[in-house]
């Protein structure tokens, strides 16, 4: 199996559809969680209420950038198949009312019937 390394940078004003006070540690890691599932399970609506508007993912295979609409479809299409993935060794840092988690995202993907195992770095 063929590993690839990934740098990702999914911005958004939010990832977490919270704006107002500031969210504990656990509950940012668990938001984080919940963004996994829905990664993984391929859950439109799910990812729909988690990215903001103006959300940008810029990674993948080709890194190209993409926005809010691009990243659904390319995570819930069947053209990229997620088989497994999760989040490593996140970083919470505060700003006010701003957290901003960094961390790795590891797992499994079939692209074009071949399976690659894959390492993305996020904020």
């Amino acid at each position: 199996m063929r590993k690839l390394l990934l740098v990702t940078v999914a911005a958004c004003s939010g990832c977490a559809s919270v704006t107002h006070g500031q969210l504990s540690r656990e509950q940012l890691l668990e938001a984080n969680r919940q963004y996994d599932v829905a990664l993984v399970s391929g859950d439109a609506a799910a990812l729909d209420r988690i990215y903001l508007d103006d959300f940008t993912y810029i990674g993948g295979v080709n890194v190209e950038r993409r926005d809010k609409k691009q990243q659904i479809e390319a995570m819930t299409s069947g053209s990229v198949t997620l088989l497994e993935g999760n989040s490593l060794n996140i970083d919470v840092k505060h700003f006010g009312d701003t957290a901003v988690l960094t961390g790795e995202f590891v797992g499994r993907v079939r692209i074009r019937n071949q399976e690659l195992s894959f390492r993305e770095l996020y904020s």
